[in-house]
């Protein structure tokens, strides 16, 4: 149950739901950041490194669920 205060969501209510979910954006910020990295370096291979760094990214998205 969410406590109102005029309509709107009590600011401690809202503390509380960051203090719990900052962990898991930063997480998922870093692991975009190192899939980002790890095509640009593998890039300059060719195709079938870029191809094979992009079925990984895909697995660890689809395991991430």
């Amino acid at each position: 149950m969410t406590k109102k205060i005029n309509g709107k969501i009590e600011w401690s209510m809202i503390a509380a739901i960051f203090t719990l979910a900052w962990p898991t954006m930063l997480e998922q910020l870093m692991q975009t950041a190192v899939q980002y990295i790890d095509t640009a370096m593998v890039g300059t291979l060719g195709t079938h490194a870029t191809a094979a760094v992009g079925s990984t990214t895909m697995v660890n998205r689809l395991r991430g669920r």
